[in-house]
């Protein structure tokens, strides 16, 4: 039998897009993650007080106090680390999650002695270009570039605080692969 028959010999020439090209599709935007609000202090320890007396309940609620705060200076830097806010939502996500899931499971213990209200700003919907901007702005006396401030969004829902921590993540991740690929690098 002829061996041409068992050769991958290629039928057209290569129009695979050059890495350049997918690198100048590909890098368009890297948008900025969420911002915790620094006006609104949020105390899960101080809120479940009276509920959360066990020795476990006050260690996930103090964590979660502290991760919470770990992930709002890790949004909030001048210069925004996107790994480092990855890392921050990640270690921050199970503990409200386990926050939420006791309230579901235990409506009786979901009575709290402070109100919380969590309050987020948007970073895709901010009038600033960049995360990197921020210092520039507050030079010039701008709260944002174009004069206004960005959106904030309050909601009371512990899983709203669980849903933003989740997008700090994706965003994170996308804006660690924007500049990934800005950089010439392929893939995580």
């Amino acid at each position: 039998m002829a061996s041409y028959l068992y050769e991958d010999i290629p039928l057209s020439p290569n129009l695979d897009h050059p890495d350049s090209a997918i690198r100048l599709a590909s890098c368009v935007h890297r948008f900025k993650v969420p911002k915790i609000s620094a006006a609104r202090k949020i105390n899960f320890a101080q809120s479940f007080d009276t509920v959360g007396q066990h020795p476990s309940t006050r260690r996930l609620m103090l964590h979660a106090d502290d991760f919470r705060k770990l992930l709002q200076e890790a949004c909030d830097a001048d210069k925004v680390s996107a790994e480092r806010v990855v890392k921050e939502a990640r270690r921050y996500t199970p503990l409200i999650h386990s926050i939420l899931t006791s309230c579901k499971v235990q409506p009786e213990n979901a009575r709290l002695d402070e109100k919380l209200m969590f309050e987020w700003t948007s970073g895709i919907e901010s009038s600033n270009n960049s995360n990197n901007n921020s210092s520039n702005n507050k030079k010039k006396g701008n709260a944002a570039s174009a004069g206004q401030t960005a959106k904030s969004f309050v909601s009371e829902a512990i899983m709203y605080d669980l849903t933003m921590s989740i997008a700090c993540e994706g965003l994170g991740r996308a804006a660690s692969a924007t500049e990934n690929s800005a950089a010439g690098g392929v893939g995580p």
